[in-house]
């Protein structure tokens, strides 16, 4: 049988009807064969490797092998090739003969004024995918199944490039045959003679195919109804007028700031934009943001909205703009990670004024970064930067040729980072989405100024004629008394006013546990059970805790927690895991409170929350080696309301995750936090709010799940 998964893009699904009919032409009994299969996969984001995205990937395993005639002049002496198994990363390109160029080894498609290089960014697709495989599959190399890898052009006939030898060995055409197809991949791969000018073909045994196409990496990921729901509400936001009453219109003719606290639909607007310029004008967008977790978010609610991948680019700032100093020769250098960040600016800082004296020049660099990409990023010496922000560079320059750019969490941007950007890509073509009250970067360094994109590069004021600012203030993620606590605790710690309105979503609940989350599993079991009912995966389940040099044991507890659960983690603790795409929705998500910015889940699960607090007062003091006692405001802090404000800032960030469940996990309600909230559950105006959960009260029961 033939089967197409995940074809919820239009231009994806197009290429793989085209390429069913071609198979079916020529195995007719393919389509329904019980024994043999061939999927082909749409959209494939690779976990690995320098390319994200595969448009089609085909795998396939055959009971019997298939025969096809070769009918190439290479293949003379071969009258008949047995396939067995299949798998091949396809990249479609859907443009015209006219905007191809075929070389002697390579095809090129014209990107406006310059050409992409197609061959080679199919081959880093091939690449990727295996390296995926690898970290997906945990077999040995040679059970990996051998890639192949070919090109797809839909709008466009071999019979169009007249001169051009072999002109079919270089991709497939709308005018072609699945042979041509098979004998492209069989190319790549040494044939197995046979008897009577015969040959077999394979990409690995049978077993290996079949593993290959039961990983994680082909599940059909969709979204859970909570999370559609919360898209549906958004968008539709979006589209009436007091919202979208010349937003659009604005984008491309000025700098335009969302700015709202947490929840407000921030990113989803953001991406509702990226999503109309896709879809209606065929615009290409680069969203940039600061942490890895949040790049994996904003790409998987991309993927809910079906925004064409080859349109929508997400990095994280630092590894984009270290990719590019490096391109230009300015080189942060080694170091130890306590000087990393003064390196950082400072190379970036040079680097602006390096364009300065040299306009021309780096106007030569730029256009030729677009042609071609970054070939060689890696410089010896920095192989630590490197590991903590790997250069994800694409060798066709997609990355550095885009129409729009737009920023997430841009509260969290260096203004050296600012500075630069604009000097990259200008000032008109971007989104700016900024958490009001969320500035939490370089949070423990003394003397930080806060980033205003609504100023220039000297500190003064942009014309209004280059940027405007509009303000969210509905809360659209969580329910109406999520909201209603958060405005009440905001009060109780004399907060400046959030200035925000509560959605039309009734309900919502604030869980208080004293003691470890994980001692309670009658909540547990409770959470897991509304969860599903109200149409929830795994992965709306969120975790927030310490990093391990703030508190380890609490970080390894909360992963081996969920394992004695019998609930799989999406380990968002370790580094390599938060720069992969998440392929699970079964998977519970585990973050630190560092990096759960942008992020949200139906229930969310605060770890230790009044330790974190203290922890939080603690790096914000001007004297860093203070030891803090167990009370949020030492009396020598009351009086300065700024660190106040800064730490009750910081503090509602977790506590804004939440669409309908928050947990807070509170050591002792002898602590500042611990009895403010024990406080607010007895309090008339807010104990039917919160539900408080007494260790000695908890009934110890064994629960199978």
């Amino acid at each position: 049988m033939i089967k197409i998964l995940n074809a919820d893009n239009s231009f994806n699904k197009e290429a793989a009807i085209f390429l069913k009919e071609k198979i079916v032409k020529l195995w007719p009994d393919l389509e329904d064969h019980e024994k043999d299969l061939l999927q082909i996969h749409c959209g494939t984001r690779t976990t690995s490797g320098k390319t994200e995205d595969i448009d089609l990937t085909i795998l396939a395993s055959f009971d019997t092998p298939r025969a096809y005639k070769p009918t190439w002049e290479k293949y003379s002496d071969i009258e008949i090739v047995w396939v067995k198994t299949i798998c091949c990363a396809v990249e479609v390109k859907h443009v015209p003969s006219q905007d191809i160029k075929i070389g002697d080894g390579d095809i090129k498609v014209r990107r406006r004024d310059s050409y992409e290089n197609v061959t080679e960014q199919n081959h880093n697709q091939r690449f990727a995918l295996l390296n995926t495989f690898k970290n997906l599959l945990k077999v040995k190399d040679e059970e990996l199944p051998f890639v192949t890898s070919n090109i797809l052009l839909m709008q466009a006939n071999s019979t169009d490039f007249v001169g051009i030898d072999s002109v079919k060995e270089k991709a497939f055409f709308r005018d072609c045959d699945f042979e041509d197809f098979l004998q492209k991949l069989t190319g790549q791969k040494a044939l197995g003679i046979m008897k009577k000018h015969q040959a077999r073909f394979n990409c690995g045994p049978s077993k290996d195919i079949e593993k290959a196409l039961n990983c994680d990496l082909f599940k059909t990921v969709e979204a859970s109804p909570v999370t559609l729901k919360r898209i549906e509400n958004i968008t539709k936001a979006f589209t009436e007028d007091v919202w979208r009453k010349g937003w659009l219109d604005d984008i491309g003719n000025k700098q335009v700031i969302l700015e709202g606290r947490g929840g407000t639909g921030k990113t989803v607007l953001l991406l509702s934009f990226a999503q109309n310029l896709a879809k209606e004008q065929k615009k290409k967008i680069i969203v940039l943001t600061y942490n890895h977790a949040l790049v994996t978010e904003l790409k998987r609610l991309s993927n809910y909205l079906s925004i064409d991948p080859d349109l929508l680019i997400v990095r994280t700032v630092m590894g984009y703009l270290i990719s590019i100093t490096k391109y230009f020769g300015f080189n942060i250098g080694p170091g130890d990670s306590r000087s990393f960040q003064r390196r950082y600016e400072e190379t970036l800082s040079k680097f602006i004024k390096w364009i300065d004296k040299n306009p021309e020049q780096f106007d030569k660099g730029m256009k030729k970064l677009k042609e071609s990409g970054i070939k060689n990023p890696k410089i010896p010496g920095t192989e630590t930067v490197d590991n903590i922000f790997p250069i994800d560079p694409d060798e066709d320059g997609k990355a550095f040729d885009f129409d729009y750019w737009f920023v997430d969490e841009g509260q969290d941007f260096k203004e050296t980072e600012k500075n630069l950007l604009r000097k990259l890509f200008g000032i008109k073509n971007s989104v700016i989405s900024i958490g009001k009250g969320q500035w939490t970067r370089d949070f423990q360094e003394n003397n930080v100024t806060k980033n205003d994109w609504t100023k220039d590069a000297a500190g003064l004021d942009i014309p209004d004629d280059f940027t405007t600012t509009r303000r969210l203030r509905k809360v659209l993620r969580s329910n109406q008394m999520l909201v209603k606590m958060v405005q009440e605790l905001n009060k109780k710690l004399e907060g400046e006013d959030l200035n925000i309105e509560a959605s039309e979503a009734l309900g919502g609940k604030i869980v208080v546990v004293e003691g470890s989350y994980f001692d309670d599993p009658l909540l547990h079991k409770r959470i897991i059970e509304e969860s599903e009912k109200a149409g929830c995966s795994k992965v709306n389940l969120l975790f927030c805790t310490q990093n391990h040099e703030q508190d380890e044991s609490s970080a390894n507890e909360t992963i081996i927690g969920l394992e004695e659960l019998g609930i799989e983690a999406w380990d968002g603790l370790k580094r390599e895991v938060r720069q992969q795409t998440l392929q699970n929705e079964d998977n519970a998500r585990v973050v630190y409170y560092q990096s759960c910015r942008g992020l949200e889940g139906w229930a969310v699960i605060c770890r230790k929350f009044d330790i974190f607090w203290e922890s939080v007062l603690a790096t914000s003091s001007k004297n860093k080696k203070m030891k803090v006692p167990p009370t949020l405001f030492p009396d020598d802090e009351v009086s300065n309301p700024d660190v106040r404000q800064e730490v009750v800032n910081h503090i509602l960030i977790p506590f804004t995750r939440a669409t309908n469940t928050l947990v807070l996990e509170i050591y002792s309600k002898e602590t500042f936090l611990g009895n403010t909230l024990y406080e607010m559950s007895k309090d008339p105006n807010t104990r039917d709010i919160i539900e408080w959960r007494d260790p000695d009260h908890i009934e110890k029961v064994e629960i199978s799940f």
